[in-house]
């Protein structure tokens, strides 16, 4: 179970470290122990909080890994103490910032410790880029990975956040809700032209931040970007083959307008119940009406 929480956590599969979190959570006051004492990983918690990390729920994870860091310094366990530091630190970084003074304190006391132990200490698999002030939207199997500024939220799939995404993907365009309704049952094809050439804009943006990414070795962030530019590729084929623009009906503008307010209005309240902040951001740029758009700061 240690090992499916770290693999998981390398591949950034949200829905495997969740099962697994729910799994070892009866345990979280034991260490984990190999074959009959033959080897001590640690503290439960730490797989615990390395599982919420990878959720996307930062708070969660920064109460485990705080507590995985006294589980293991009362088992006399420094190797496991300093892994815990290492990723509580990680974990403060993305939710407050690199310049936070307690994150900067919990990594450098595990970098001193680790030097002393001879350890390598891992990186931070899905750390953000550095940020533009934009928000951020990857389909991770049945949920959406928000991020924006550090920050991390894990927000399950619907329409709204479909529609979130797509705005997303091209700030400042004005997309027609028209053309957002379109891919609900029943309306038609999803993409317009409009839609088509931002979507085709960011494939040929990912392929260049793949290409740089791939080249100064971060093989973890351009993963990500590949997924990203998968998903793009399917939704535009998906668009194509259901043969060109939609009609909208008489009256289909006003409905559409209704619709796609109210589903943005409902991913938006899902977002900030997870993470106050980014949803605070985004009810600030994102625009709905007849025409909607996404314009950061």
């Amino acid at each position: 179970m240690y090992c499916v929480v770290e693999a998981a956590h390398l591949l950034q599969d949200a829905d495997t470290a969740a099962a697994a979190y729910a799994l070892l959570s009866p345990y979280a006051h034991l260490p984990v122990i190999a074959s009959l004492g033959v080897a001590c990983f640690g503290s439960v918690r730490h797989s615990l909080g390395m599982a919420a990390l990878t959720t996307g729920d930062l708070d969660l994870a920064i109460a485990h890994l705080r507590a995985a860091v006294h589980d293991n310094l009362a088992l006399g366990h420094w190797p496991a103490a300093t892994l815990s530091r290492c990723r509580l630190g990680q974990a403060l970084a993305l939710r407050d910032g690199h310049a936070d003074a307690a994150a900067r304190a919990e990594l450098a006391t595990a970098a001193h410790e680790a030097a002393q132990l001879g350890m390598v200490l891992p990186a931070v698999v899905g750390r953000p880029p550095e940020s533009d002030g934009a928000c951020r939207f990857r389909r991770d199997g049945r949920h959406w990975r928000v991020e924006l500024n550090g920050r991390v939220a894990l927000v399950a799939h619907s329409v709204g956040m479909a529609y979130l995404a797509t705005l997303a993907a091209d700030p400042g365009q004005e997309i027609p809700a028209a053309d957002l309704a379109a891919g609900t049952p029943g309306h038609g094809p999803l993409l317009d032209d409009v839609a088509r050439d931002s979507f085709r804009r960011r494939l040929t943006r990912l392929q260049a931040e793949i290409d740089e990414h791939e080249s100064a070795q971060d093989l973890e962030r351009a993963a990500a970007l590949r997924m990203e530019r998968e998903w793009l590729i399917a939704e535009l084929a998906a668009a194509a083959g259901l043969g060109g623009r939609a009609r909208v009906p008489a009256g289909g503008e006003e409905r559409a307008r209704i619709a796609v307010g109210k589903a943005i209005r409902r991913a938006l309240a899902r977002i900030s119940a997870v993470d106050p902040a980014i949803g605070e951001e985004l009810r600030a740029t994102v625009q709905t009406g007849v025409r909607c758009s996404y314009r950061p700061g």
